[in-house]
């Protein structure tokens, strides 16, 4: 049974891309779909926060992937803070290169142990639990896409994701870190949404957010890739203002037709602290600590040192 009365300690770039309201929105949006059988990939997954809290309140298997060496290792110091067991992967998911860390059980560490920490790629058959490559250090070269074809009952049920969908115009960001996670440059839709069928079980569904300016063309590319959009939740900062968020449900050669739920409001006035109800509810719901780190503090192991 998922544990959710606890708080996720998460640890985060100082100097990088800092989850936000987006991301407890779109946990929230979420639940409706994902259950304790369910398999979720969190692409982009940025510190891990969206896929641990739906880990530690849905109960759901949890895979993290992102292009990023520091994302990957804050990730898997983070499911190891919060003790959630998960699958890391260090790769850009529009290529065949990755590396791979894993968050081993008590049972799977020891029988890695046992068998001297032998590697995947030797003989992927002989441990029971395959990602375990070696337990003094979790990161190690692995392809994801080899990952999946080897062990087919991977695919995923979901893929969630706050993906990059600033513009460049808008994102002039001489941070490479903010620019890689902000710039739809870095995972455009065209590319993101069709390779996602790869990795997705018969009927899967990827839950993601977009910006409102972009929903015509977002439809249209999920309509292209036969995923049909079945639910839409709006998020507003005020009433009388206009849209800041789109959260969006599609799944793979569905009929059902399209839902738009309420919509979210986020504030009852424009005081900052005002929030909604909802909003309220929501924070208390999913509760979280960050911890910032710098970029600098951070000694890679020597499989993820790349950049």
């Amino acid at each position: 049974m998922a544990q959710t009365n606890q708080i996720l300690r998460i640890y985060q770039l100082t100097n990088g891309y800092a989850y936000n309201s987006d991301s407890f929105f779109l946990v929230d949006f979420a639940k409706q779909w994902l259950k304790a059988k369910h398999t979720i990939l969190d692409l982009g997954s940025g510190s891990g926060v969206v896929g641990l809290l739906c880990a530690r309140h849905f109960g759901s298997a949890v895979s993290l992937l992102d292009i990023n060496p520091l994302n990957a290792f804050l990730s898997n110091l983070n499911a190891q803070t919060n003790h959630i067991q998960a699958q890391i992967f260090h790769q850009d998911f529009l290529t065949s290169h990755a590396t791979l860390s894993a968050i081993p059980t008590p049972k799977a560490l020891q029988n890695a142990q046992s068998t001297h920490a032998t590697q995947i790629t030797q003989n992927p058959q002989t441990l029971q639990n395959p990602l375990i490559t070696n337990t003094s250090n979790p990161f190690s070269t692995y392809p994801f896409d080899a990952f999946l074809t080897l062990h087919k009952s991977h695919k995923f049920d979901f893929i969630i994701s706050n993906p990059p969908f600033y513009r460049t115009e808008s994102v002039q960001s001489q941070n490479h870190l903010l620019a890689q996670s902000k710039n739809a440059n870095s995972m455009p839709p065209e590319k993101w949404i069709p390779r996602t069928k790869r990795f997705l079980k018969p009927r899967g569904g990827i839950i993601f957010c977009y910006r409102p300016h972009d929903l015509e063309s977002i439809l249209s590319l999920l309509q292209e890739h036969k995923f049909n959009c079945e639910t839409i939740r709006v998020v507003y900062p005020l009433l009388s203002r206009e849209a800041s968020l789109v959260l969006l449900f599609a799944r793979l050669d569905s009929r059902t037709p399209l839902r738009i739920l309420p919509p979210l409001i986020t504030h009852n006035s424009s005081i900052q602290t005002d929030f909604s109800d909802e909003v309220k509810f929501i924070y208390a719901t999913y509760r979280t600590h960050s911890i910032k780190v710098h970029s600098e503090d951070i000694v890679l192991p020597e499989a993820l040192d790349i950049f």
